[in-house]
């Protein structure tokens, strides 16, 4: 989601709920800052890891997760859909010495 329209829901929630407060609709007002700060956590803790997902070289790959592989280490490599319309994700899927990544 574009950061300029989360900024403008957040300050629109942010006045509904002192409006919520000030109506003596205490527990409404007091849950949706609570959802808001875990909601907000979560879309943070997606977008804080901003270092490289996946190195391709003509070597071999490196992911975040897995350390460095020769080509000739790794078979079974493919390219798999899971999902469908815009739930739609693509994953390298392959095999390596250490097990198999996706």
């Amino acid at each position: 989601m574009n950061i300029y329209l989360e900024i403008i829901i957040w300050i629109f929630c942010l006045g509904f709920e002192i409006y919520l407060m000030f109506t003596s609709k205490y527990l409404i007002g007091i849950g949706m800052p609570l959802a808001g700060a875990y909601l907000g956590f979560e879309s943070y803790k997606k977008r804080g890891n901003r270092e490289s997902q996946i190195i391709l070289n003509d070597k071999g790959i490196q992911t975040f997760s897995i350390e460095f592989h020769n080509w000739s280490e790794m078979d079974n490599d493919e390219v798999i859909r899971e999902g469908y319309s815009k739930y739609m994700k693509f994953y390298l899927v392959y095999n390596h010495p250490n097990g198999k990544k996706k």
